[in-house]
């Protein structure tokens, strides 16, 4: 079982990590070595003198107890059973938790930043294990080490909180990564106040030769980037906001490279003022996102002629117009691609509609289909497809659905 802990035998450290301020506890069964490794790993995450901690965590070497993920959590406590993996846990931990209380007010990327001696800050956005530890080790040494995991902006100033924190290095397959600190690994500390001025996608291919920049359109960018990004469905229009961001900073670049060394020409040629570009997109109004969601089941379905009511989900965050149809963004993460027969149901759903008025209307959207189409099976299967996706919800379910569905690309 862990320590119990007092504040007699704790040991403090106050770091900040993207503008929140933790209190590690260490428990006397962290060895001084190992303290002395967490401080030194972590130095230019130091709060500033006089700073007030938002919250304590205790940090304890044992056998961790066997409590839910979830209420492990909100106990704000870490336990391992050696020193190497105890140092990963303060790293993982410390980064969720202020994520946690930072994900609705800043855009938070799953990205490397690097930082010229403007403050000029590029973020290179990839997801686990696809090289951005490794960027960031390389040439933090000739640009400002920002992070190497977490980009933290500030919406509309784009104002960069840095966040230095250990280099998270594999040094065996299946054992604890190493936290080796910015100043051990010689990497350059930022200046100037630091702005995001580019925001590009990471593709390692090995074998690339010559790194080259690829100009990408909004709709595949969305698709890459929206799952590096916390809690982008809780933010209000979050597809209208992130494509916004996205033109302001001069559209959307793939970095595409073989060998983190080869990158320092194209790196540079990143660092400038952006120049917007025009937008590629534009917004589905409030009434065509949120239009079927005002009436109460009840009431949809006292009126309907069949017993199940179709209408768009509640869970429908955004939706725009781009790359020729429209995406969507339904629970919380997950962006849908509309053609065809997904746009027509989409469209067909201005207000609840039970499944046959339902498939009436999306036929009488489509153009005329070939003589030996089976059309209401293609509309059924579609309709399903949005269902599982998220975007249209069956009030009193039936059996009218097919299995899978045409015009919907996840």
């Amino acid at each position: 079982m862990p320590d119990t802990l007092s504040a007699v035998t704790l040991i403090g450290m106050l770091v900040c990590i993207i503008g929140v301020t933790i209190d590690l506890q260490f428990a006397p069964s962290v060895p001084p070595q190992v303290r002395a490794r967490i401080r030194r790993a972590w130095s230019r995450c130091a709060a500033p003198d006089g700073a007030q901690a938002s919250f304590e965590v205790a940090v304890s070497l044992g056998q961790s107890d066997s409590a839910p993920s979830g209420e492990a959590r909100a106990r704000r406590r870490i336990v391992a059973d050696n020193a190497a993996l105890l140092e990963q846990q303060v790293a993982t931990w410390l980064t969720l938790w202020a994520i946690e209380i930072r994900r609705s007010s800043m855009w938070l990327f799953h990205a490397v930043g690097l930082a010229d001696g403007e403050g000029r800050t590029i973020g290179l956005a990839a997801p686990s294990h696809t090289g951005k530890t490794t960027v960031a080790s390389t040439w933090g040494r000739q640009f400002g080490y920002v992070t190497d995991e977490t980009l933290a902006v500030q919406p509309g100033s784009l104002r960069v909180e840095p966040y230095p924190k250990p280099l998270s290095v594999i040094r065996q397959p299946g054992e604890p990564k190493h936290q080796v600190g910015p100043d051990e690994l010689g990497l350059m500390r930022p200046s100037g106040d630091l702005r995001l001025v580019r925001l590009g996608l990471l593709a390692r291919q090995p074998g690339i030769r010559e790194p080259r920049l690829e100009r990408i359109g909004l709709r595949e960018a969305l698709f890459e980037l929206a799952p590096q990004i916390s809690l982008l469905g809780g933010r209000d229009r979050p597809l209208q906001a992130l494509s916004e961001l996205i033109a302001g900073l001069g559209g959307a670049v793939r970095v595409v490279y073989g060998e983190a060394a080869d990158l320092g020409e194209v790196l540079g040629s990143l660092m400038h003022d952006p120049t917007p570009v025009a937008r590629e997109w534009e917004p589905a109004a409030s009434g065509d996102l949120r239009a079927g969601l005002g009436e109460d089941p009840a009431s949809a379905r006292a009126r309907a002629d069949a017993a199940t009511v179709f209408r768009r989900s509640p869970g429908v965050a955004d939706a725009i117009w781009a790359g020729g149809g429209l995406v969507v963004l339904s629970d919380g993460t997950r962006l849908s691609h509309l053609e065809g027969l997904g746009v027509a149901i989409w469209d067909a759903l201005g207000s609840p509609l039970p499944y046959e008025s339902l498939r009436s209307a999306v036929l009488e959207r489509m153009p005329p289909p070939p003589s030996d189409a089976d059309v209401g099976a293609a509309v059924d299967e579609a309709i399903e497809v949005l269902e599982r996706q998220g975007i249209v919800f069956a009030d009193g379910r039936g059996d009218s659905a097919g299995v899978l569905g045409n015009g919907v690309e996840d």
